[in-house]
């Protein structure tokens, strides 16, 4: 089978769905199949690359020669990866309906949509302001899915419900790691780092620390306490200083972080790593004990992330449980042993949370990717 796939941009470690759309595409040329990656709204692009894009949805002259590449791939399948803010600045991608109806008219391809995100202000409690918006962006959702007959799915669980709603089968696809990862650890260029902010830890005196680890963006709608007040605690209980580090682009959440770090103290410290190539990442991962995440639990399925993380075998702890959605029960499960619910409590084995073995995840997921748009 030959597939191709429509991500919005595919430079390397800038944008989390590219690396997305180019590991499931290695892995299905892995499997035995030929793909190919266009860019639709590239700002990477490298000029003359035929297959990235700036503006293929918008610009009539980008749209025909992307179409032109198309034909000449000639796929039997085609994978849009939606995302309604990379498509467009505003999340409005108004064309989009006519630019799928162009690709429609250009071959007898059959699709595929992958939602990463949905239309928002569909969570309870969402201003005036974002439903309406949404109300925009479910329509265009609506109108480009009526045009080619889709295979959809999504990650998240609140996600599979609405746009069920639209009087669509959707099918649920698990995230899957996209960091290559590694068999090594960091522990001296970890501890140097350290180190250099007076941490003081050695191999010698490896077990007198617990390290964490929050990687990727922080949403600013994380709540820091009361987590951090019980690992300060759990620290100063068990005569462990517990260290925490940011590490990847940390995004909107910079201020907050910066913040906390300024009570550091001798029984908890925050760090900020900053990005990493992703070989770097990976074994920094396999350096640490346990791992954080800033995304809610109703939307835990969709934090690559948290799944990096755990792909990585340690246990990761959830303590955002605000978001909910109509219609999606409050109380969805945490369908992974790795995941650790917290509430105003670290639980009693804290430090003795076992890790698992790492496991990309990959080729499970891209089997039944495969399977269900055949």
């Amino acid at each position: 089978m030959k597939i191709a796939f429509l991500a919005n941009c595919l430079e390397p470690g800038r944008d989390g769905v590219g690396d997305y759309t180019r590991t499931l595409a290695a892995a299905c040329e892995e499997l035995g199949h030929e793909t190919a990656c266009f860019a639709l709204r590239d700002p990477f692009a490298p000029e003359g690359d035929q297959r990235r894009f700036t503006g293929a949805i918008d610009d009539p002259a980008q749209s025909e020669r992307l179409i032109a590449e198309l034909k000449a791939f000639a796929p039997d399948r085609v994978s849009l990866q939606f995302v309604p803010y990379g498509l467009h600045p505003k999340g409005l991608p108004t064309r989009l309906p006519a630019f799928l109806r162009a690709c429609a008219a250009a071959g007898p391809w059959r699709w595929q949509v992958m939602f990463h995100e949905i239309w928002i202000g569909c969570k309870l409690g969402s201003p005036l302001k974002e439903r309406l918006v949404g109300a925009v962006q479910r329509r265009i959702i609506a109108r480009s899915l009526g045009v080619i007959q889709p295979v959809v799915h999504t990650h998240a669980e609140p996600y599979r419900v609405l746009l069920s709603k639209l009087r669509y089968t959707v099918k649920s696809l698990p995230l899957f790691c996209n960091v290559p990862m590694e068999t090594g650890t960091a522990e001296d260029d970890l501890y140097s780092f350290l180190n250099t902010h007076e941490l003081g830890i050695t191999p010698e005196n490896r077990k007198d620390f617990y390290l964490g680890g929050l990687f990727g963006t922080l949403h600013p709608e994380w709540p820091p306490q009361p987590l951090l007040n019980a690992l300060r605690k759990a620290a100063r209980e068990q005569g462990r200083r517990i260290a925490v580090i940011h590490f990847g682009g940390i995004g909107p959440g910079k201020e907050l972080w910066e913040g906390l770090m300024r009570l550091n103290d001798e029984h908890l410290a925050l760090f900020e790593r900053g990005r990493m190539d992703a070989p770097d990442a990976s074994r920094l991962i396999n350096t640490l004990d346990f791992g954080l995440t800033s995304s809610p639990r109703s939307l835990i399925q969709k934090s690559s992330s948290a799944v990096t993380l755990l792909a990585h075998g340690l246990p990761v702890i959830v303590n955002r449980d605000e978001v909910h959605y109509p219609g999606v029960p409050r109380e969805l499960p945490l369908n992974d042993t790795q995941l650790i619910p917290f509430t105003d409590k670290l639980p009693d084995n804290f430090f003795r949370l076992p890790k698992a073995a790492p496991d990309t995840r990959i080729l499970p997921v891209a089997r039944k990717f495969l399977s269900d748009i055949e």
